[in-house]
């Protein structure tokens, strides 16, 4: 027998589409980290009298599996500088590139230190990834080509979020060898920023920045207990202010952390750094409505990567 078609009251109809609270609300976990820079044994936590060891990326693989299986709808993101260390450097960076592909990266952006072996050594490496890998402000000299994917769309659950990724000035120029980036320049992060978010905020639910900028930092392991080698997070704050139609900044290089993410007090931009290499996970909770594109932040922490209370992931490598 067929069946009927179910008619709905033209009242309903108007209903739905005029009233805010029956439009389609989900909740979305962003999760966020930066400057891991091939960290892949945990470290000893002698500046924290409650963790016995922190970081180390099989833990970290296993506590995003957590976090996820916990989460209905959740994207992985990090903000650059996956390279340098002996491994890094014995396979020229595939072996980085591979990790964050079996961890289940969503979307990465260059750090400085992916250029450590040439931007012809990178360029040949990133295909690899099962992840786009983003920079929008950094292009040829000779004919102001991008080097990279300069943004991407990705979607779950019916969410579409717009990700756009950049490079300092600073970091851009003072952290890389010349002969790594000859041939190369860069643009303006922000008015590059801006120019990608103006051409697809209509086709996306939010949009979310990564950074690789702020002040140079030292690779220390115990810089969070350590004021005299923050960084601070000035460049992405200046951005985050100047920014339209962006929700959300996921930075790095400065390897400074946010316990809670910062919320812009005039635009309402969310802002997240984790202290790098990969002693922490961001846990950052988002209401979006995917009706009318509005964003609400509700909560955000910082996750330690407790390995001695982790199991170590041993998903092969692909």
């Amino acid at each position: 027998m067929m069946k009927k078609p179910l008619i709905l009251p033209l009242a309903l109809l108007i209903s739905a589409a005029f009233n805010p609270a029956m439009a389609e609300e989900k909740i979305v976990t962003l999760l966020n980290t930066n400057d891991i820079e091939s960290v892949y044994e945990p470290v000893d936590a002698f500046w924290n009298k409650d963790i016995d060891k922190i970081g180390g990326i099989p833990y970290l693989a296993t506590l995003i599996k957590q976090v996820r299986a916990e989460e209905d709808t959740s994207f992985l993101f990090d903000a650059g500088d996956i390279y340098t260390g002996s491994l890094s450097k014995k396979t020229k960076g595939k072996l980085p590139f591979d990790l964050y592909s079996a961890m289940g990266y969503d979307v990465i952006t260059l750090g400085n230190h992916e250029f450590e072996y040439g931007w012809q050594s990178l360029k040949e490496t990133m295909p690899r990834a099962s992840f786009p890998t983003l920079n929008a402000n950094i292009v040829f000299e000779d004919n102001d080509a991008p080097f990279a994917q300069p943004y991407t769309i990705v979607e779950k659950d019916g969410v579409r979020i717009g990700v756009i990724g950049v490079m300092g000035i600073d970091a851009f120029y003072n952290t890389m060898w010349k002969g790594n980036r000859k041939g190369l320049t860069i643009k303006d992060p922000v008015e590059t920023v801006q120019y990608w978010a103006d051409k697809i905020h209509d086709d996306v639910d939010m949009i979310v920045v990564l950074t690789h900028q702020n002040k140079t930092a030292p690779m220390q392991t115990d810089k969070e207990a350590d004021p005299e080698v923050q960084r601070g997070f000035d460049e992405d704050y200046a951005m985050a202010r100047k920014l339209k139609n962006v929700d959300v900044i996921f930075g790095g290089h400065s390897d400074n952390g946010l316990w809670e993410p910062v919320v812009h007090p005039e635009t309402g931009v969310v802002v997240s750094l984790t202290f790098g290499q990969g002693k922490y996970l961001g846990f950052n909770r988002f209401s979006v409505d995917t009706e009318t594109d509005q964003v609400r932040f509700l909560d955000g922490k910082l996750i330690p990567v407790e390995s001695s209370k982790l199991a170590r992931d041993t998903k092969p490598v692909p």
